[in-house]
């Protein structure tokens, strides 16, 4: 076993980082970045500072792509350049230029809402997109804008969402209230009233008999009908 094998074995026996591997599934620069960033934050963990260490870590964990490019990469005479950054440098060149950030602000700007998607699904794609924007402090001013920018069937919603000037929250608490006020105008609209239940109610108090009180002994019928006990007694007595 090579000294650069037992590095890589030790190192993998306290932490392990799968190589980046630049046939993955997703934007190559966003998978780079992710990949990058574990990696500085397993150097910071381990208290890594020594640059030939990190230089050895990187091509160790990177994986026979990161060692492509690697080995092509020349340390100029320069005091502050050494190996380890002048690869990192090479990789981030290589697998996330700057175009790349122009782009994917491109794409950021030209997302609108997908058919039946709320608005929380809209949210959690454009958090996403804008995690590879570097929009910094930014990052919740340009959501809130493309919200607006996406509600274009709507216009008394798009006034609503002028209106607030405070926080994503605030904003995101009137789009839901709008979203369940029309499911409920929907579903009132599907399901009407049935005209066969209007007709059955309509008959059933057609059906009802009014409540009769005689006049004579107050039962429950005419003072005219011949069942009255008090017919008879007012007859004698004529």
């Amino acid at each position: 076993m090579s000294y650069s094998d037992q590095i890589c074995v030790i190192f993998q026996l306290n932490y392990n980082i799968s190589p980046f591997c630049e046939s993955g599934v997703g934007l190559i620069s966003s998978r780079w970045e992710e990949w990058r960033d574990q990696f500085i934050a397993y150097l910071d963990l381990k208290g890594i500072s020594d640059v030939e260490e990190k230089h050895k870590a990187l091509l160790c964990f990177g994986g026979p792509d990161v060692r492509k490019i690697a080995k092509d990469v020349a340390v100029s005479g320069n005091l502050m350049d050494n190996a380890y950054r002048s690869v990192l440098e090479a990789l981030d060149n290589y697998y996330a230029p700057r175009m790349t950030l122009r782009y994917e602000r491109f794409k950021f700007r030209q997302m609108t809402f997908n058919p039946k998607e709320k608005l929380d699904q809209f949210v959690v794609r454009l958090r996403a997109q804008a995690a590879v924007c570097s929009f910094g402090d930014q990052s919740e001013d340009m959501i809130m804008d493309q919200i607006v920018y996406a509600t274009q069937t709507d216009d008394k919603l798009r006034s609503k969402y002028l209106e607030v000037d405070t926080s994503l929250d605030e904003m995101l608490k009137i789009g839901r209230t709008h979203e369940t006020v029309n499911k409920q105008v929907q579903e009132f609209r599907s399901n009407p009233l049935d005209s066969a239940e209007i007709n059955t109610v309509d008959q059933s108090v057609k059906r009802t008999k009014p409540k009769l009180t005689c006049g004579r002994c107050l039962g429950n019928h005419l003072a005219s009908d011949t069942i009255c006990p008090a017919r008879e007694s007012q007859s004698s007595s004529t």
